[in-house]
């Protein structure tokens, strides 16, 4: 059959893994297959060849008469439950007769076609019983390795095969049997790897479909599928994934004969919903294991899944805590200095342990801080800094193979694995690091994981024939650069130590900020009041002078001394507003304002230029805010003295204050009938010392705006207006309704 297990497949040494092995056009040799198709589903689709035989019916009559004329009411009934399903689904096993012997008939429906598998059944012990015994023994493993010892010494001591392997995938899909139970003559295959390609990507799928694949005689004959004739005379593609009795390609047939294996059974390993590993069970002689046996097999792999699972994670709490400990008394020890400088109260001894590492090294932006165990030398690991700092790799960077990923390391002195470094700064270039040594000099593989096909040719003639390797001796690679991988609970704990160290150094930067903004505040301070000092002296000698000139009547003189009181006014004010400027949001504290009786006491404290120009005032309803009554007030009367200061000559300043929802926002507007502002001046009032007009116009010290811009923004709020020259503006301020109390509609 193996040249025609495919109709469209030919290995060569480059194809292998591609080998479509879950649709082969043969079964295995120890039952019978049934399938069906949607289209007529009360006639075969398909069987294997010897089933007419099997069933003591001429095969043309199989094909041309409906299931009625030759299967047995039970099946029959089954088989039309099992169409009725419209996605993939397996059913119990039916009991059947024939010749006065048991049979079991395993239903299932998969792609759309619906399959009856015969296999011969006998009694079994109840597997209940078993599964109980099992679950005992392995609540009672209180470690991996004892959990692997008993778990294939009850597999072999329950289906009762020669040897049980429990065989562990890396992430590479490379095998270890990590497990073993055997007869005493055989030798032993413990701690030997197996490459990748002795279970290719198809086979490992299949698993993960179908828990459990038996092959019950290696030198047992396939059985070639036979196709309804009516089907035409193109090869149907038959997806048999589902199928124990899918035949089984012969190169891993070669395999098992070239290890002296004569049957197998293979048990899937599943973790969250992948593949971990499987029980890999093997006898000298046929062993046909019956559908119980093979559902009792995957019920153990599943409880043995579990146990590992709880045990897992035993082991990573137990990991996890003891890295805890460490990360909390390192962290204790670190602190961020001046100019950001990563700085150790004691010698860091705690930093190693956060990690299962061979060394750990802190590097601050002057170089090594602390060194523990085996790392690089001092100059090698401020080359592997300004590595990270060249490539920009993010936040972390993790490699089990340093020399393969950082080039530099081919030359470091040190032999180094893996590394996981953490830049822990977003302004030195301080980093933590922690190195793993190579895991390994030596592994054992089972044969030369290089020659998983040979090639040879049949006696004299041209044909090619592929074949696995044919020795499973011992043979030892070395191993030179590769760490262990590591875990993702130790990559999280280093990303939440970084996390906490940038925290510091964010910290630090408000500290900065805020000394900075104290010195700056007591600069003005000092300023104002060193400045004030000298200018009230000037301010009473002025007057004195004006006193004197009055007298003497030297009128040039006043209006000089008039002008420099002016200008010694002025330049109060400004101080003063100066002083209010840089004082906005130091006061945090925060309370309900009446800002209708606010506006009251605004207007008050206004009423001479309101008199002097016979300014009239219109306040709607307003509601209660939340913030500080000294700011508010600054904002409203800075806002209602320009509506009275910016007027034409002659016009009486009209002023209406009201307040409006939009949406989940509450709009402020100040609308005038003054001057107005050209619309490509809205955006330049509202900055520091900008004026639009002479101050022999309108006097003022270009701050106010800019002050009310400030005050607003505290309150995460928006101020802006609409104008026309000449007509009068409309100031507006949004604020978010959280920010109002009380109704005002």
């Amino acid at each position: 059959m193996q040249a025609n297990l495919y109709a469209d497949f030919q290995r060569t040494l480059d194809n292998c893994s591609s080998e479509p092995i879950h649709r082969p056009l043969a079964t295995q040799g120890h039952g019978q297959i049934l399938v069906f198709g949607p289209k007529r589903p009360r006639f075969l689709y398909a069987m294997n060849e010897h089933f007419p035989e099997w069933l003591g019916k001429p095969e043309a009559s199989l094909w041309q008469q409906p299931v009625e004329a030759w299967m047995p009411e039970s099946l029959q009934h089954s088989l039309r439950n099992m169409q009725l399903s419209d996605a993939n689904q397996t059913w119990d096993p039916i009991p059947f007769c024939h010749d006065d012997q048991s049979f079991d008939v395993m239903p299932h429906v998969y792609a759309g076609m619906t399959f009856m598998e015969i296999e011969r059944s006998k009694d079994q012990p109840a597997a209940f019983s078993v599964i109980q015994r099992i679950l005992n023994r392995l609540r009672s493993c209180r470690s991996l390795s004892e959990l692997f010892e008993t778990t294939s010494e009850q597999v072999r001591k329950i289906l009762g095969y020669d040897r049980v392997m429990i065989y562990e995938f890396d992430r590479d899909f490379h095998g270890k049997v990590i497990g073993e139970s055997k007869e005493p003559h055989l030798e032993p295959f413990l701690g030997l790897h197996y490459p990748a390609t002795d279970i290719p990507a198809m086979s490992r799928e299949l698993l993960l479909k179908n828990r459990s694949r038996s092959i019950p005689d290696i030198q047992l004959p396939n059985e070639r599928l036979s196709f309804n004739p009516d089907l035409g005379t193109a090869i149907p593609y038959l997806d048999l994934t589902m199928c124990q009795l899918r035949a089984t390609s012969p190169v891993h047939i070669e395999y098992l004969e070239h290890m002296g294996v004569r049957a197998t059974l293979t048990l899937a390993i599943v973790q969250e919903g992948k593949l971990w590993g499987l029980f890999a069970c093997h006898h000298d002689s046929p062993r046909t294991p019956e559908f119980e046996e093979r559902k009792i097999g995957e019920a153990i792999a599943d409880l043995f899944s579990v146990r590992l699972f709880e045990l897992q994670r035993d082991e990573r709490r137990n990991r996890v805590a003891s890295a805890q400990e460490s990360e909390q008394k390192f962290l204790e020890q670190i602190r961020v200095g001046d100019h950001y400088k990563l700085e150790l109260n004691q010698d860091g001894k705690y930093l190693e342990g956060i990690c299962i590492a061979d060394g750990a090294v802190a590097v601050s932006m002057d170089g090594v801080l602390c060194s523990i165990g085996t790392v690089p030398v001092n100059e090698d690991i401020m080359a592997l800094r300004n590595w990270l700092i060249q490539c920009k790799d993010g936040e972390l960077f993790v490699t089990d193979d340093l020399r393969k990923m950082v080039p530099i390391a081919a030359g470091f002195s040190t032999r180094i694995g893996g590394m996981l470094a953490a830049r822990v700064s977003e302004v030195s270039q301080s980093y933590l690091l922690w190195f793993r040594v190579p895991h390994s000099q030596v592994i054992d593989w089972a044969g030369d994981p290089s020659k998983t096909l040979e090639s040879a040719r049949f006696d004299d003639s041209e044909q090619v024939r592929l074949s696995p390797r044919n020795s499973f001796a011992k043979w030892q690679e070395a191993v030179e650069d590769r760490s262990l991988p590591w875990e993702a609970d130790e990559i999280a704990t280093v990303s939440r130590i970084r996390k906490t160290i940038l925290k510091l150094e964010f910290q630090r930067t408000a500290a900065n900020v805020m000394r900075s903004r104290q010195e700056f505040m007591q600069l003005i301070y000092a300023a104002s009041h060193d400045l004030q000092e000298p200018l009230r002296t000037q301010l009473n000698y002025l007057d004195l002078l004006s006193e004197e000139m009055h007298t003497a009547k030297h009128d040039e003189w006043l209006h000089f001394v008039g002008r420099a009181s002016h200008a010694v006014n002025r330049m109060q004010t400004l101080i003063a507003d100066l002083l209010d400027y840089a004082s906005l949001g130091m006061q945090t504290k925060r309370e309900p304002i009446d800002l209708q009786s606010l506006l009251a006491e605004i207007q008050e404290d206004l009423s001479q230029a309101v008199d002097k120009k016979h300014a009239v005032i219109r306040v709607g309803k307003l509601p209660w805010f939340k913030g500080n009554r000294s700011e508010l007030k600054q904002l409203f009367q800075n806002l209602l003295t320009n509506a009275i200061k910016y007027v034409s000559i002659d016009t009486i300043p009209n002023i209406e204050i009201s307040v409006k929802r939009e949406g989940r926002f509450v709009v402020f507007s100040i609308v005038d009938n003054g001057i107005g502002i050209a619309e490509e001046h809205f955006q330049k009032i509202f900055l520091m010392f900008q004026r639009l007009h002479r101050r022999e116009q309108y006097d003022g010290t270009g701050i106010g705006l800019a002050l009310c811009k400030k005050i607003v923004e505290n309150y995460d709020g928006q101020i802006g207006l609409c104008s026309t020259v000449g007509k009068g503006s409309s100031f507006w301020m949004k604020f978010h309704e959280t920010s109002i109390l009380g109704d005002f509609e």
